[in-house]
Protein backbone atom coordinates (compact mmCIF):
# COMPACT_ATOMS: atom_id res chain seq x y z
CA UNK A 1 0.00 0.00 0.00
CA UNK A 2 3.05 2.33 -0.48
CA UNK A 3 1.74 3.58 -2.99
CA UNK A 4 3.60 6.74 -2.67
CA UNK A 5 7.04 5.35 -1.59
CA UNK A 6 9.81 6.99 -3.97
CA UNK A 7 13.17 5.89 -2.13
CA UNK A 8 13.92 2.36 -1.15
CA UNK A 9 16.95 1.26 0.31
CA UNK A 10 17.70 -2.45 1.00
CA UNK A 11 21.92 -2.24 0.66
CA UNK A 12 23.38 -5.08 2.81
CA UNK A 13 20.32 -6.58 3.58
CA UNK A 14 21.97 -10.28 2.40
CA UNK A 15 19.29 -12.40 3.75
CA UNK A 16 16.75 -11.12 1.29
CA UNK A 17 14.84 -13.44 -1.17
CA UNK A 18 13.56 -12.52 -4.49
CA UNK A 19 9.73 -13.26 -2.66
CA UNK A 20 10.60 -9.83 -0.67
CA UNK A 21 11.07 -8.18 -3.72
CA UNK A 22 8.29 -9.74 -5.23
CA UNK A 23 5.80 -7.65 -2.79
CA UNK A 24 7.51 -4.16 -3.67
CA UNK A 25 4.29 -2.67 -5.79
CA UNK A 26 5.11 1.12 -6.11
CA UNK A 27 4.09 2.68 -8.98
CA UNK A 28 5.90 6.21 -7.38
CA UNK A 29 9.37 4.56 -6.95
CA UNK A 30 11.85 6.57 -8.47
CA UNK A 31 15.03 4.79 -6.73
CA UNK A 32 15.64 1.73 -5.56
CA UNK A 33 18.94 0.67 -3.91
CA UNK A 34 19.83 -3.09 -3.53
CA UNK A 35 23.59 -3.28 -3.47
CA UNK A 36 25.52 -6.19 -2.47
CA UNK A 37 21.88 -8.03 -1.69
CA UNK A 38 22.99 -11.61 -2.29
CA UNK A 39 20.26 -11.82 -4.80
CA UNK A 40 20.38 -14.24 -7.69
CA UNK A 41 17.49 -12.95 -9.49
CA UNK A 42 14.48 -9.96 -9.84
CA UNK A 43 10.98 -10.56 -9.93
CA UNK A 44 9.56 -12.07 -13.18
CA UNK A 45 7.17 -8.73 -13.16
CA UNK A 46 10.00 -6.56 -11.72
CA UNK A 47 9.40 -4.03 -14.36
CA UNK A 48 5.63 -3.94 -14.19
CA UNK A 49 6.11 -3.51 -10.17
CA UNK A 50 8.04 -0.32 -10.70
CA UNK A 51 7.23 1.36 -13.47
CA UNK A 52 8.32 4.77 -12.66
CA UNK A 53 12.09 3.59 -11.48
CA UNK A 54 14.96 5.94 -12.66
CA UNK A 55 17.65 4.68 -10.52
CA UNK A 56 18.31 1.21 -9.88
CA UNK A 57 22.02 -0.46 -7.90
CA UNK A 58 22.01 -3.75 -7.89
CA UNK A 59 25.75 -4.31 -8.12
CA UNK A 60 27.60 -6.61 -6.00
CA UNK A 61 24.64 -9.24 -6.23
CA UNK A 62 24.35 -12.96 -7.67
CA UNK A 63 21.72 -12.09 -10.79
CA UNK A 64 22.31 -14.18 -14.05
CA UNK A 65 19.52 -12.75 -15.90
CA UNK A 66 16.99 -10.14 -15.50
CA UNK A 67 13.67 -10.61 -16.20
CA UNK A 68 11.46 -9.62 -19.93
CA UNK A 69 9.54 -7.07 -17.99
CA UNK A 70 12.39 -5.00 -17.06
CA UNK A 71 12.35 -3.52 -20.92
CA UNK A 72 8.91 -1.81 -19.04
CA UNK A 73 11.35 0.37 -17.32
CA UNK A 74 11.22 2.73 -20.36
CA UNK A 75 12.27 5.98 -17.39
CA UNK A 76 14.93 4.51 -16.06
CA UNK A 77 18.49 6.49 -16.32
CA UNK A 78 20.84 4.88 -13.88
CA UNK A 79 21.90 0.92 -13.94
CA UNK A 80 24.54 -0.43 -11.99
CA UNK A 81 25.24 -4.13 -12.07
CA UNK A 82 28.55 -3.72 -11.51
CA UNK A 83 31.09 -6.76 -10.18
CA UNK A 84 27.28 -9.21 -10.92
CA UNK A 85 30.16 -11.63 -12.40
CA UNK A 86 27.58 -14.46 -13.53
CA UNK A 87 25.81 -12.21 -15.24
CA UNK A 88 25.20 -13.34 -18.56
CA UNK A 89 24.60 -11.67 -22.21
CA UNK A 90 20.73 -11.30 -22.23
CA UNK A 91 21.27 -9.51 -19.03
CA UNK A 92 22.13 -6.53 -21.50
CA UNK A 93 20.07 -7.34 -23.99
CA UNK A 94 17.04 -7.15 -21.53
CA UNK A 95 18.07 -3.38 -20.97
CA UNK A 96 18.94 -2.74 -24.24
CA UNK A 97 15.23 -3.50 -25.19
CA UNK A 98 13.59 -0.84 -23.62
CA UNK A 99 15.79 1.30 -21.37
CA UNK A 100 16.04 3.76 -24.12
CA UNK A 101 15.81 6.58 -21.30
CA UNK A 102 19.60 5.38 -19.74
CA UNK A 103 22.09 7.53 -19.41
CA UNK A 104 24.60 5.61 -16.60
CA UNK A 105 25.10 2.10 -17.29
CA UNK A 106 27.87 0.37 -14.96
CA UNK A 107 28.52 -3.64 -15.77
CA UNK A 108 31.80 -4.07 -14.98
CA UNK A 109 33.17 -6.81 -14.21
CA UNK A 110 30.13 -9.02 -15.11
CA UNK A 111 31.31 -11.46 -17.73
CA UNK A 112 29.51 -10.16 -20.86
CA UNK A 113 31.21 -11.30 -24.23
CA UNK A 114 28.91 -9.80 -26.61
CA UNK A 115 26.94 -6.90 -26.89
CA UNK A 116 23.74 -6.73 -29.30
CA UNK A 117 24.66 -5.63 -32.47
CA UNK A 118 21.94 -2.57 -31.96
CA UNK A 119 23.24 -1.35 -29.21
CA UNK A 120 24.23 2.42 -30.15
CA UNK A 121 20.66 2.53 -31.42
CA UNK A 122 18.80 1.50 -28.70
CA UNK A 123 20.58 3.41 -26.42
CA UNK A 124 21.17 6.65 -27.71
CA UNK A 125 20.90 8.85 -24.34
CA UNK A 126 24.06 7.14 -22.97
CA UNK A 127 26.15 9.37 -21.51
CA UNK A 128 28.73 7.12 -19.37
CA UNK A 129 28.95 3.46 -20.11
CA UNK A 130 31.61 1.19 -18.21
CA UNK A 131 32.63 -2.19 -19.82
CA UNK A 132 35.82 -2.71 -17.76
CA UNK A 133 37.03 -6.39 -17.03
CA UNK A 134 34.30 -8.41 -19.04
CA UNK A 135 35.11 -10.54 -22.10
CA UNK A 136 34.41 -8.32 -24.93
CA UNK A 137 36.30 -9.12 -27.92
CA UNK A 138 34.17 -6.34 -30.16
CA UNK A 139 32.04 -3.37 -30.19
CA UNK A 140 29.08 -3.35 -33.02
CA UNK A 141 29.36 -0.56 -35.51
CA UNK A 142 26.23 0.84 -33.71
CA UNK A 143 28.59 2.04 -30.63
CA UNK A 144 29.10 4.93 -33.31
CA UNK A 145 25.67 6.05 -32.68
CA UNK A 146 26.16 6.52 -29.11
CA UNK A 147 26.83 10.55 -29.91
CA UNK A 148 26.23 11.77 -26.12
CA UNK A 149 29.07 9.30 -24.83
CA UNK A 150 31.28 11.22 -22.89
CA UNK A 151 33.03 8.99 -20.38
CA UNK A 152 33.89 5.18 -21.40
CA UNK A 153 35.89 2.22 -20.03
CA UNK A 154 36.73 -0.59 -21.97
CA UNK A 155 39.85 -1.50 -19.93
CA UNK A 156 40.44 -5.52 -19.43
CA UNK A 157 39.02 -6.76 -22.73
CA UNK A 158 40.29 -8.83 -25.02
CA UNK A 159 39.08 -6.19 -28.05
CA UNK A 160 40.03 -7.24 -31.56
CA UNK A 161 37.08 -4.80 -32.84
CA UNK A 162 38.50 -2.37 -32.62
CA UNK A 163 41.75 -3.01 -31.90
CA UNK A 164 42.82 -3.01 -28.04
CA UNK A 165 45.36 0.00 -29.76
CA UNK A 166 42.87 2.31 -30.68
CA UNK A 167 39.99 1.80 -28.13
CA UNK A 168 42.96 3.26 -25.52
CA UNK A 169 43.54 5.87 -27.20
CA UNK A 170 39.40 6.57 -26.66
CA UNK A 171 36.33 7.93 -27.69
CA UNK A 172 37.54 9.79 -30.45
CA UNK A 173 39.81 7.45 -31.66
CA UNK A 174 36.99 4.55 -31.24
CA UNK A 175 34.41 6.97 -33.38
CA UNK A 176 36.91 7.26 -36.29
CA UNK A 177 37.80 3.93 -36.26
CA UNK A 178 33.95 2.97 -37.02
CA UNK A 179 33.60 5.93 -39.54
CA UNK A 180 36.03 4.92 -41.86
CA UNK A 181 34.66 1.15 -41.35
CA UNK A 182 31.54 2.28 -42.81
CA UNK A 183 33.22 3.98 -45.59
CA UNK A 184 34.91 1.23 -46.57
CA UNK A 185 38.30 1.62 -45.54
CA UNK A 186 40.85 -1.41 -46.04
CA UNK A 187 43.25 -1.88 -43.21
CA UNK A 188 47.16 -1.17 -43.72
CA UNK A 189 49.19 -4.49 -44.78
CA UNK A 190 52.00 -2.31 -43.89
CA UNK A 191 54.67 -4.26 -41.85
CA UNK A 192 57.30 -2.55 -39.18
CA UNK A 193 60.77 -4.32 -39.82
CA UNK A 194 64.15 -3.55 -37.37
CA UNK A 195 67.45 -4.78 -39.07
CA UNK A 196 69.59 -5.63 -35.99
CA UNK A 197 73.21 -7.16 -36.55
CA UNK A 198 76.93 -6.36 -36.19
CA UNK A 199 78.28 -3.01 -37.41
CA UNK A 200 79.48 -3.12 -40.89
CA UNK A 201 77.44 -6.11 -41.40
CA UNK A 202 74.97 -4.78 -44.17
CA UNK A 203 71.92 -3.84 -42.49
CA UNK A 204 71.34 -0.48 -43.53
CA UNK A 205 72.51 -1.46 -47.40
CA UNK A 206 69.77 -4.09 -47.35
CA UNK A 207 67.09 -1.69 -46.31
CA UNK A 208 67.68 0.36 -49.09
CA UNK A 209 68.05 -2.57 -51.74
CA UNK A 210 64.20 -3.33 -50.00
CA UNK A 211 63.14 0.07 -51.06
CA UNK A 212 64.29 -0.08 -53.97
CA UNK A 213 66.75 2.39 -53.89
CA UNK A 214 68.82 2.79 -56.90
CA UNK A 215 72.41 2.54 -54.96
CA UNK A 216 71.43 0.45 -52.19
CA UNK A 217 75.21 0.42 -50.56
CA UNK A 218 75.67 2.69 -47.72
CA UNK A 219 78.38 4.97 -47.88
CA UNK A 220 81.42 4.15 -44.89
CA UNK A 221 80.86 7.50 -44.13
CA UNK A 222 77.07 7.13 -43.05
CA UNK A 223 76.99 4.35 -41.67
CA UNK A 224 74.84 3.30 -38.81
CA UNK A 225 75.46 0.97 -35.69
CA UNK A 226 74.08 -2.35 -34.63
CA UNK A 227 70.53 -1.34 -35.30
CA UNK A 228 68.13 0.06 -38.68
Amino acid sequence: RLTKLEFLCITGCRSITVSAISVVTCSALTRLDAKECSLRALPDDFGNQVPSLKYLNCAKNCLTALPRSFNRLTKLEFLSMRSCGSVTDQAIEAVAAGCFSLTYLNVYGCNLTALPEDFGERLPNLKQLDLGNNSLTALPPSFNQLTRLTKLNLSGNPLQEPPVEIAKKGLDAIRRYFDEVARGATKSKLLKVVLVGDACAGKTSLRNALAGRKYPRQPPYDRTIHLD
